[in-house]
This record gives structure tokens, C-alpha cells and sequence, in this order.
């Protein structure tokens, strides 16, 4: 298979980020930009994803806090998400 027959190529082997092992556009993600020199960025278009807030910690005095929250359907890789 030549580079230019490749649907995406992300630079890894790992499968569930969007781009397979075998270099195939996974279900529900949309993979662009990739070319010899650099790799394909995918970003993820399926169903949109539920959350569900697990645990909080609040700091005393400080003013801040943690928050965890679990994603529904689970993603290998997460870059990035705007509330």
C-alpha cells in the first residue's frame, strides 16, 4: 500500500484515536490534513457524548476545586473540551 492509498496516518499503531493501526478512519471520526511530512488530525463527529460527574473536592480556603467527570461512549484520546 503506497502513503497516498492511506485514508489517515495519526504517526502511532494505536487503534480507538481515530486513526487505526492499519492507517483506516475509524466509525464516527473524521481524520484531515495528513500528507507525508505530517500527520492526520481526527477529531470525533459520532453521537454526542454524556457526562456524568463523579466526584467533587473542594480546597479549603483557596478558592478552587476538582471535579471529575466520566465521558460516555469512552474515547482512547481527548484533547480538548469546551463546556
Amino acid at each position: 500500500m503506497s502513503y497516498s492509498a492511506l485514508a489517515c496516518d495519526d504517526g502511532n499503531l494505536i487503534s480507538g484515536d481515530g486513526c487505526s493501526a492499519s492507517c483506516e478512519v475509524e466509525n464516527y471520526y473524521r481524520c484531515e490534513n495528513g500528507s507525508i511530512l505530517s500527520a492526520s488530525s481526527c477529531f470525533y463527529t459520532g453521537v454526542s457524548l454524556k457526562t456524568e460527574l463523579s466526584s467533587t473536592v473542594r480546597s479549603e480556603g483557596l478558592n478552587q476545586g476538582v471535579f471529575r467527570f466520566r465521558l460516555y461512549p469512552a474515547l482512547l484520546v481527548l484533547e480538548k473540551v469546551d463546556f
